[in-house]
């Protein structure tokens, strides 16, 4: 027997409320500092406790510092001798085929300027070119001096100053 629909009233989701960011992140803060001095104390309290324990877990830590010191070091050696050797697995890797940028700028300089003028714009407009890697070095030296070449591509300068993702450092954790 098929359900029948009966009038009813829809609820609407409640509002969200939107807390300020700052005051999220100095809560999460706060929380990073009681946790941290929690364990901090609980380390303490270890320390006293068990003192043999400590000097057995540093002479332990320190160990692990020289196998994992030793393990980079063999890498290096096992890289270099080009095959597996027991638990260091040996994976030669590849570069992809595809076309050197590098060399393809040395190909379309070696046109003459009609060549390369037909040459760019076909190129261009297939798609083949999405974007060009300035070095901004030399455009700082080049522009100066070739007024019209700046002027030519006034359109394409970024004055800079957009928003970029921020670098957080974070406090070490003892």
């Amino acid at each position: 027997m098929p359900k029948v629909m009966v009038p009813g009233k829809a609820t609407a989701p409640k509002p969200s409320v939107k807390l300020d960011p700052v005051s999220i992140a100095t809560k999460a803060v706060k929380e990073y500092e009681q946790m941290a001095e929690d364990l901090s104390s609980a380390r303490g309290q270890f320390e006293n406790q068990y003192p043999e324990a400590k000097a057995e877990l540093e002479r332990i830590d320190q160990f692990r510092s020289e196998v994992v010191e030793h393990v980079e070091k063999t890498k290096i050696l096992v890289r270099e001798a080009g095959q597996t050797i027991g638990p260091f697995e040996f994976t030669a890797k590849f570069s992809k085929p595809g076309y050197d940028s590098t060399k393809m700028v040395e190909v379309l300089t070696s046109l003459t300027d009609e060549e390369l003028g037909q040459t760019f714009r076909s190129i261009a407009k297939a798609g083949l070119v999405k974007s060009l890697e300035v070095d901004r070095d030399v455009m700082k030296v080049f522009f100066p001096h070739n007024q019209d070449l700046a002027a030519l591509f006034e359109p394409a300068y970024d004055g800079g100053g957009k928003a970029l993702t921020p670098a957080i450092k974070t406090p070490k954790v003892d």
